[in-house]
């Protein structure tokens, strides 16, 4: 690799998704190697991804990784999809983003979490009852996918799972002050992270909680490591990108999720999240 390629990264680098983007200049910052990084606050806000994706076109960045919120990768993703520039998603789930911004999508879509919930119900034969969100389209999408895909509880019987939907601290807010109508509750992938387990801890719930496979943290050193590979092949960087074995039509081959269960009580016990 003879030219020093700048790459952009982007994310909620400030507000209540922070913890989020702390993670992700955390792993690009490790995974950099010999590329020059320049890093946009989005703020978890659609106008402002506009706003950084913006001047991340003007600063000349040869590809751009990040945008942890979808809706932050839709809006941002059609401005480097304008410029020709490679936008890579390490963590952005919604289901029609790969289309939609002609992007790569390192992570699995919400379909895979709901599926992988879905698969785990029908195991134990199990059905879910209430279902809360906290008004995000992220929100909105995962109960649409759920309500579709997952075994619902019938009228009059007892629910024996019920799930809290959105932001992870939307979510431990709701946990802590909403009540629970079954003795489990399946948190979405938001949820996946050390900072949750703080915010709810005390809630006394026994949780089922989406993990990303690769985690995201994981999902970003990947997206530094094709990125690599793609400037040393010598083709262009979307060139590169779209001949790896490891994508197919924009999505990264080997990602998927998992289910974790975290008990709370004083403390959080075993199975929680490092």
């Amino acid at each position: 690799m003879t030219k020093t390629y700048t790459i952009g990264v982007a994310g909620p680098f400030s507000g209540p998704r922070a913890a989020y983007g702390e993670m992700l200049k955390r792993a690009a910052g490790l995974s950099a190697g010999d590329f020059s990084l320049i890093f946009e606050d989005d703020c978890a806000d659609t106008g402002q991804a506009r706003a950084a994706a913006r001047r991340l076109v003007s600063a000349g960045v040869d590809a751009v990784i990040g945008h942890f919120n979808s809706d932050c990768a839709r809006v941002a993703g059609s401005v480097y999809r304008a410029a020709g520039i490679p936008f890579l998603m390490p963590a952005s789930t919604a289901s029609n983003l790969v289309a939609e911004t002609g992007g790569y999508r390192i992570c699995a879509p919400d379909d895979a979490q709901v599926d992988a919930l879905a698969a785990w119900m029908r195991q134990r034969g199990l059905r879910m009852g209430k279902i809360w969100c906290d008004g995000s389209p992220y929100a909105d999408r995962l109960q649409q996918l759920i309500q579709q895909r997952c075994p619902m509880v019938e009228p009059g019987r007892e629910p024996q799972l019920q799930a809290c939907l959105g932001a992870h601290h939307n979510v431990a807010l709701e946990l802590q002050e909403g009540p629970q109508t079954a003795s489990i509750v399946f948190v979405p992938d938001d949820c996946a992270i050390a900072e949750f387990a703080e915010l709810a801890a005390g809630t006394r719930a026994d949780l089922l909680c989406a993990v990303a496979t690769p985690d995201f943290e994981t999902c970003v050193t990947l997206a530094m490591t094709l990125l690599h590979a793609a400037a040393d092949s010598g083709l262009p960087l979307a060139a590169a990108l779209q001949q790896m074995p490891s994508i197919e039509q924009g999505q990264y081959r080997y990602s998927g999720f998992r289910l974790d269960e975290m008990h709370f009580g004083a403390t959080l016990e075993a199975g929680a999240l490092q």
